[in-house]
């Protein structure tokens, strides 16, 4: 959120590892939130972040891991 209170998404690139356009934004339903962003193709995603904006600059640019 920004300092207007606006949610702005940033867009999310295509797959590393399938180069589909099929990432999504995803969060945990466990008792402390974490997100991620999945592939929905081929499964790849990020490692579990604190906030959405550091999971969506992981799928953009970050490093290429896959957990399982």
């Amino acid at each position: 959120m920004n300092y207007r209170g606006i949610y702005r998404n940033v867009p999310l690139s295509l797959c590393r590892k399938c180069g589909m356009d099929s990432g999504v934004r995803k969060v945990t339903d466990t008792a402390i939130e974490q997100y991620f962003v999945e592939c929905e193709s081929c499964g790849f995603k990020t490692k579990y972040h604190k906030s959405q904006g550091a999971a969506s600059k992981e799928w953009n640019g970050g490093k290429n891991e896959r957990l399982l």
